[in-house]
């Protein structure tokens, strides 16, 4: 089995067609001043300032994966 068949099977990742294979997705993790992690709506300044230089967020994505950041 590939690395990304056992990130779905143990429910850590949604596909099997997964961009950051191919080396054209991050994923950024952004944390209150608590140290929590932040709330989706946090990163919606980064999302659109990615997608106006033609990236894709997925925080579009059908199921909010705010911190994916895709060529």
């Amino acid at each position: 089995h590939s690395y990304q068949e056992l990130l779905v099977y143990n429910k850590r990742s949604k596909t099997l067609n997964s961009k950051h294979l191919d080396r054209i997705a991050i994923d950024i993790i952004l944390f209150t001043k608590e140290g929590k992690i932040a709330p989706a709506e946090d990163y919606l300044p980064l999302v659109e300032k990615w997608e106006l230089m033609g990236g894709i967020a997925g925080y579009r994505f059908k199921f909010i994966d705010a911190g994916h950041f895709e060529l």
